[in-house]
């Protein structure tokens, strides 16, 4: 069902431009650990929160490229 609304290449650019928002939250994660002498394990508990603010970080992403692509179609006309 899913590859009729979205094509295999559509899936895995989103799934890709997730993952780097995903694994930026976990740096500012492990930065915050750092910077604030925290234990390690502050990893696995705010394991949750790193999941959603990779979310919010995707949702301003993908509001940022509708932004660009409309900035883009009115430009040509």
């Amino acid at each position: 069902m899913w590859s009729k609304i979205f094509s295999p290449a559509v899936c895995r650019r989103e799934l890709s431009i997730w993952a780097v928002c995903l694994l930026l939250s976990l740096a500012v994660s492990i930065f915050t650990i750092i910077k604030y002498a925290a234990p390690w394990q502050e990893i696995f508990s705010s394991l949750g929160s790193v999941i959603i603010e990779s979310l919010l970080m995707y949702g301003l992403v993908l509001l940022l490229r509708i932004a660009w692509r409309i900035i883009g179609y009115l430009k040509q006309k």
